[in-house]
């Protein structure tokens, strides 16, 4: 049986959300329980990651929406195998 649930905002639960803005976007609002953690520092602190859980990667909408790319790349390039962009 998948315990897995999707919530309202399309999260299941077992996916961890990182907001890759800068803490003044991750500030002025992000998807329910995102973690904030900005672009160019995401490689140093992938660690802080679940490499067996899901990873959505949030980096709002519009022009800043292509950074979610870059950051699923980086993730991919240190080993994440199920990480995508969420939204934007």
């Amino acid at each position: 049986m998948d315990e897995r649930s999707t919530g309202a905002d399309g999260v299941q639960s077992r996916e961890q959300v990182v907001d890759v803005r800068p803490p003044e976007g991750h500030a002025d609002g992000h998807p329910p329980g995102a973690r904030g953690i900005p672009l160019p520092r995401l490689a140093a602190l992938a660690d802080r990651l679940d490499r067996d859980r899901p990873v959505r990667i949030w980096a709002g909408t519009g022009r800043s929406a292509r950074f979610a790319w870059k950051a699923v790349k980086v993730l991919r390039d240190l080993g994440f195998r199920d990480v995508e962009p969420l939204g934007g």
